[in-house]
């Protein structure tokens, strides 16, 4: 059986140097490992390449832990998390309201961050 997969949405990501909560993304591995999809890193490259600096560090933090970069179908990064194989998905981390609820109508459990400096589950 394959692991279960915390998908990481690039608006969390460009939070994570502000608000140094990379590690703490971390202790959420007793959910699944942490990942991104192959459309949520190509928001991430040309954010990048637009000289935006949360993004540049954001895919620093992915290659040096060693993220695990995931296939799904989706026109974008957001539709790509939506349609990620639902049996293999065991929360998003995402700060983007529009996604959120789309993954509440779809009991899909979120790390979100809260009072601007800490995540929380719900």
């Amino acid at each position: 059986m394959m692991g279960k997969y915390i998908l990481l949405d690039s608006s969390i990501l460009l939070e994570c140097e502000r608000l140094r909560i990379f590690e703490e993304l971390k202790e959420y591995s007793w959910l699944g490992k942490l990942a991104v999809t192959k459309q949520t890193l190509s928001e991430l490259n040309l954010l990048a390449a637009k000289r935006k600096r949360e993004a540049r560090v954001a895919l620093e933090l992915l290659k040096k832990n060693e993220v695990e970069i995931v296939d799904s179908i989706g026109r974008d990064a957001d539709e790509s998390i939506l349609n990620f194989e639902r049996t293999r998905l065991a929360a998003v981390a995402t700060n983007d309201e529009k996604l959120i609820k789309e993954l509440k109508k779809r009991k899909i459990k979120i790390i979100r961050i809260r009072g601007r400096k800490r995540l929380e589950l719900i």
